[in-house]
């Protein structure tokens, strides 16, 4: 049993602190059959994480997760 709860403490000390997750944009384009995107927006647009888009069932809002301030 020491030797296990050893390997856990020795585990907990050498793993790396945890990073930040990386910068990200959230845009809304539009999408033409036969010209491709014809244009595009960024609606996040803040510094930090912004990320897992999702529209709702009715397409009136777009909603996604968002780290605003480090919070």
């Amino acid at each position: 049993m020491r030797s296990i709860l050893l390997i856990l403490a020795i585990s907990v000390i050498l793993m790396p602190p945890q990073q930040a997750p990386p910068a990200t944009e959230v845009y809304l384009a539009t999408l033409d059959p036969s010209a491709g995107v014809t244009s595009w927006m960024n609606i996040s647009n803040s510094p930090g994480y912004d990320n897992q888009p999702s529209f709702l069932p009715d397409s009136s809002a777009i909603l996604f997760s968002s780290n605003r301030d480090g919070k």
